[in-house]
């Protein structure tokens, strides 16, 4: 069981991360051996895992320590010696109408605009799914996603000539049904290929779906 105040609070954090059962006092019921990732954890909450370090030891620990101290002493070792450094969170900017540009941003812009019609920033992903599924519902699953991700309602018109942030309220989604009776699993995969197209950069949200 933890030992001190670092490996009672690490298995705080662990339980918190990873959602796992509390005892009658409400500490988590883990011991300092056990593997993080043995007990459901991956490179997301590892993500979580490091920010809430941070903030609770005032401490900088790095991603990839998750991944060399896997077991909580190991982690309350590394706290217990590293060099103290204050956590500042990032404060959200005020609201405005639109907002400017990082220079990786208008970098990628710039190059959008020499080829309009390019793929090269796309990252698509495609699941294969079982099952009859319930269009409506998926739609609204990613609509509330969307209404809740500011960075999902974000496009890119020009102002003066420049490129910037516009966050609209709301926008317009629907699933890309394509209906092909038959159809088998290699001809569907070939089909995917097909939904990958250029975005228009001045008009959220810059995601689509298609359900095959």
């Amino acid at each position: 069981a933890p030992r001190d105040d670092t490996e009672k609070e690490l298995a705080a954090i662990w339980g918190d991360v990873l959602g796992l059962d509390e005892d009658d006092e409400g500490n988590t019921i883990i011991g300092i051996d056990a593997n993080y990732f043995e007990y459901g954890g991956h490179s997301l909450n590892a993500a979580v895992l490091v920010s809430r370090i941070h903030k609770s030891f005032n401490i900088n620990f790095p991603l990839k320590e998750v991944f060399i101290s896997h077991t909580m002493r190991q982690q309350a070792e590394f706290v217990k010696n590293a060099s103290r450094e204050k956590y500042t969170e990032i404060e959200a900017v005020e609201k405005r109408e639109y907002y400017t540009v990082s220079a990786a941003q208008k970098r990628m812009y710039v190059l959008q605009q020499f080829d309009k019609q390019g793929v090269i920033y796309n990252i698509p992903s495609a699941f294969l799914m079982e099952g009859k599924p319930d269009i409506p519902r998926l739609e609204k699953c990613f609509r509330e996603l969307i209404l809740r991700h500011d960075s999902l309602r974000t496009s890119f018109p020009k102002v003066n000539g420049e490129p910037v942030q516009y966050i609209q309220s709301d926008v317009q989604f629907s699933i890309d049904v394509i209906k092909r009776p038959g159809l088998t699993e290699d001809e569907a995969g070939n089909m995917v290929g097909g939904l990958i197209k250029s975005f228009d950069l001045s008009t959220a949200p810059l995601m689509r779906v298609g359900l095959i």
